[in-house]
Formats: C-alpha cells, structure tokens, sequence
C-alpha cells in the first residue's frame, strides 16, 4: 500500500525474472506508468531479450510499445486475428481496414500529445 503502481509493477516483472525463464508474457507492461518508466521497461526487455534469447510475446493497445519491442505483430478484433506480419511492413502498408483504423488512431493521438 505504500509503493507506487510503477514500482509494485517493477517488483513483480523482477520476480518474474528470477528463474530465468525461456518466455514471458507481458500483457499491457507499461499502462498507468510515466513516459520515463516506460522507456526504462522496454529497455529491460529488450536488454533481456538479447542477452538471455528469452521470447517475450507482448500484449498491448500500445502500438508505440509494439514499434519499440516486436519484431511481429498480430492484430485481433473481437477475440480474432484479422491481420499479422513482419512490424514494419505492416505499419507501412496494413492491409485490413481495422489495422488501418487502429494505426490511425494510434499515431493521431502521439501527433495530438506533440
């Protein structure tokens, strides 16, 4: 009761860590915490990543999230996959009128925050 939601949110991934594991689901990693929180996170993931060749299958609304830590992506509508690819070449050419609208709203949102 006396730690922030960042830091309780910082101990249980450490615990998480702790027996190495092959795989780590992360599901919305860096909701309700401060941008510099965020970037500390997803270095640690990627940081884990590399060094320890652990899988880590994010979870997010957050496309921001995605571009920094995916390598692939998967679009679900309604508990289904409607579309799914390679980050980049999704971002640059989505092919499905949801991913088309999410990515829209995603980067209209970060230019209204600029």
């Amino acid at each position: 009761f006396q730690m922030s939601g960042g830091m309780n949110q910082r101990i249980i991934s450490v615990l998480g860590l702790m027996g190495n594991p092959s795989w780590i689901i992360a599901d919305e990693p860096t909701t309700a915490l401060d941008v510099s929180i965020q970037k500390e996170i997803l270095r640690e993931f990627r940081a884990i990543n590399r060094e320890y060749q652990t899988a880590i299958l994010v979870v997010t609304h957050d496309f921001g999230v995605v571009a920094e830590l995916a390598d692939d992506v998967i679009v679900m509508h309604d508990g289904e996959i409607v579309e799914k690819g390679r980050v980049l070449e999704l971002f640059d050419s989505p092919q499905e009128e949801y991913t088309k609208r999410l990515l829209k709203a995603s980067f209209e949102g970060a230019e209204n925050c600029s």
